[in-house]
């Protein structure tokens, strides 16, 4: 689940609202699964099905892409997938670099998909000097005093911080010394940027949070309704 800041857009993909953003990287995803399972074409249908979506949202998305479906068969799939992969990646490759190396950052390091989508790891920081010695496929992990220069000799435009809530505000400041021109923020706090540097919070716990209050709220239903069946049998 994510929060985007933004005043600033760039790029030749087209412009998108954020609920369509994050359909079209939902529908990455579907698109990815089918070119692995040999699926060669998709209608407007099964993937509205796949999503939770009307039909009607599918087509609308889809109009901004210069690609078209046929009646009855559908899209096919490798050039609705290229053409999704266009409006993220346009520009791509794009070069990021990993603030603080704990569980999350490691596990970030080591998603070697990114890659495959167009993402190149660059650098990592971490204030641990036992971690300087370390690397991952060849990115060595530096001191974080070295994330302004580095993040410019690397041409890094994308800071993903990963340190914990009282050292993030620091971090994005450095970052921002760094020339980067976008931020993912893990950290669990609010970070203050400057406008045109594009800030993405990462809530770790917002999914579980939403998922225990419809948890909350269908148990509250079934016992009301289990409440009413009792009332009507015992009349």
């Amino acid at each position: 689940m994510t929060d985007v800041q933004s005043n600033h857009e760039s790029g030749k993909a087209p412009l998108l609202s954020e609920a369509t953003l994050f359909r079209m990287s939902r529908y990455l995803n579907v698109l990815e699964e089918f070119m692995q399972g040999g699926v060669e074409r998709v209608s407007t249908r099964k993937l509205a099905d796949l999503l939770n979506v009307n039909p009607a949202v599918v087509k609308q998305d889809f109009l901004p892409l210069n690609v078209r479906g046929q009646t009855g068969v559908g899209y096919a799939v490798p050039e609705l997938l290229t053409a999704i992969r266009e409006v993220f990646l346009a520009r791509s490759p794009f070069h990021f670099a990993i603030v603080g190396f704990g569980n999350i950052g490691q596990a970030l390091a080591n998603y070697i998909s990114f890659e495959r989508q167009g993402f190149k790891l660059r650098a990592i920081f971490d204030i641990n000097p036992k971690l300087h010695n370390y690397s991952v496929r060849g990115v060595p992990v530096f001191d974080i005093d070295k994330i302004p220069i580095m993040c410019r000799e690397c041409c890094v435009e994308i800071g993903v911080i990963c340190t914990p809530a009282s050292t993030a505000q620091e971090i994005a400041n450095l970052l921002v010394a760094g020339d980067v021109r976008g931020i993912w923020n893990f950290a669990p706090t609010e970070l203050i940027v400057p406008s045109e540097v594009i800030l993405v919070h990462e809530h770790l716990t917002r999914g579980l949070l939403t998922l225990s209050y419809h948890i909350g709220q269908r148990h509250d239903m079934e016992r009301t309704c289990q409440e009413y069946s009792s009332l009507s049998e015992n009349k």
